[in-house]
């Protein structure tokens, strides 16, 4: 698809509609770095704002995962829901595919609810979902950092957005970045997974950050040193690929954490 595709166009497309727009905005955002026009992400917010879905389709899916029979809803999205899309779950970012909807409907709902915060954040509706939706991840395991399962993908998931939105919470940011840091290289994980980590720790602040790229730089480098055929969609790529270009110009060559 085309980088520079209009947004008029992708609400016209037959795929998940607000994954596109999601998705495109962040390809435009990791491909254009600090000259990502704010004024084309506010355009991409107004038109999400204009997706939310209503209770009672988040009621549905929550009945439908079995969330409601055990009284774990707090563990779904309440505003934002995948659709149906054939049962296919959509790629996170980096290019995981999801094998849970544990992860596949908190990646999608908040991917989408950082980027109201970034380019919509004065919107009262904004204000008051990202308000419930960290209340719900207060409650939520991965929401505290927890290594079962894809809870363990979620849980960076739910870094990314905790930086975002709740940046003064440092002692959750910190859980969560020493949960990650200790359980990523004690299983085979997919390339996406470690390359969804450095993109969460180049958002930290830098003080932050310094403190687990030392322990994560030799994975790091081996997943973005490793030529991978992924056969994805291409904005997938774009955004993998400006991850690799933004390591290697740090750390190429063997260089070290803090050179």
């Amino acid at each position: 698809m085309d980088s520079n595709i209009s947004i008029s166009d992708l609400l016209k497309v037959k795929r998940p509609v607000a994954y596109e727009l999601s998705l495109q905005c962040h390809t435009e955002m990791a491909r254009d770095g600090a000259d990502f026009d704010p004024a084309r992400g506010r355009r991409f917010a107004a038109a999400l704002l204009d997706m939310v879905n209503a209770p009672s389709e988040a009621e549905r899916f929550q009945r439908g995962v079995g969330a409601a029979d055990t009284h774990n809803e707090f563990m779904y999205p309440a505003f934002y829901i995948p659709p149906w899309n054939g049962n296919r779950k959509c790629r996170t970012l980096t290019g995981v595919v999801p094998a849970t909807h544990i992860l596949s409907a908190n990646a999608y709902e908040l991917e989408i609810l950082r980027l109201l915060c970034l380019f919509a954040g004065d919107e009262p509706r904004t204000e008051r979902m990202i308000a419930a939706t960290v209340d719900r991840l207060h409650k939520a395991c991965f929401g505290n950092f927890c290594h079962a399962g894809e809870c363990f993908e979620t849980s960076a998931v739910a870094l990314r957005f905790y930086n975002t939105v709740s940046p003064n919470d440092i002692g959750r940011v910190t859980r969560l970045c020493e949960g990650i840091e200790r359980y990523l290289p004690q299983k085979k994980r997919h390339s996406g997974t470690y390359m969804y980590w450095w993109l969460a720790l180049r958002e930290l602040p830098e003080r932050v950050a310094a403190r687990y790229i030392p322990h994560s730089l030799a994975q790091l480098r081996a997943v973005f040193e490793r030529a991978e055929n992924l056969h994805c969609d291409g904005r997938i790529l774009q955004i993998r690929g400006a991850l690799r270009e933004d390591f290697m110009e740090i750390y190429g060559n063997g260089a070290q954490a803090g050179m």
